[in-house]
């Protein structure tokens, strides 16, 4: 990173004595998603020891860091996402053996399969409704200070994690809430 430093003539004049001025030439260019083919025909042309930076260097190195960094995390996130969503799906049918006794008794007092199961999935949604929650508010105060730090909008990645977030835990939901009626209204 460069910095610039204004100075009075003065010491411009004292400094110049001390060390060689340097020639800084900055050119501006439009379209710099086409950047890639200028900078190395520039880098071809200049000498090495030219201390030559340019936006598609930069933009390449950071692009490269910050999408490593961007697919760890995102594993990470999914490998905790699932291991919830599997611990969540494995206490409750361990609680759907538990209570099949008490939907047992619902079923000979006159409740029918389908009220059970309705009766069910108010029971696992609340379960499963608290981690997606807590899940979609860390991934958007995650996102948002990401995307503070690297100054750039992320609205639609943070959208994207949400909704990926939510279909995942739509499909424990959906497949706990089966295995538990299946479980609960098995009455052999």
């Amino acid at each position: 990173m460069y910095f610039t430093i204004v100075v009075s003539d003065e010491m411009y004049a004292k400094l110049k004595t001390k060390s060689p001025a340097t020639t800084v030439e900055a050119y501006g260019i439009t379209r710099q998603d086409n950047a890639k083919p200028l900078t190395q025909e520039l880098e071809g042309i200049l000498p090495e020891k030219a201390n030559f930076t340019s936006f598609y260097s930069d933009y390449s190195l950071g692009m490269q860091s910050t999408g490593l960094i961007m697919f760890m995390g995102g594993f990470l996130g999914l490998v905790f996402l699932a291991a919830t969503g599997s611990i969540i799906y494995f206490k409750q049918l361990t609680e759907a053996n538990s209570d099949k006794a008490r939907y047992r008794i619902l079923y000979q007092i006159g409740f029918n399969k389908k009220e059970i199961r309705r009766a069910v999935a108010k029971q696992v949604r609340f379960i499963f409704a608290l981690p997606l929650v807590a899940g979609i508010a860390h991934c958007a105060a995650a996102l948002s200070a990401v995307s503070h730090l690297m100054q750039s909008g992320l609205a639609i990645p943070v959208a994207i994690c949400m909704g990926v977030y939510t279909c995942i835990y739509l499909i424990y939901y959906l497949f706990t809430v089966n295995a538990y009626c299946r479980i609960v209204t098995n009455f052999n």
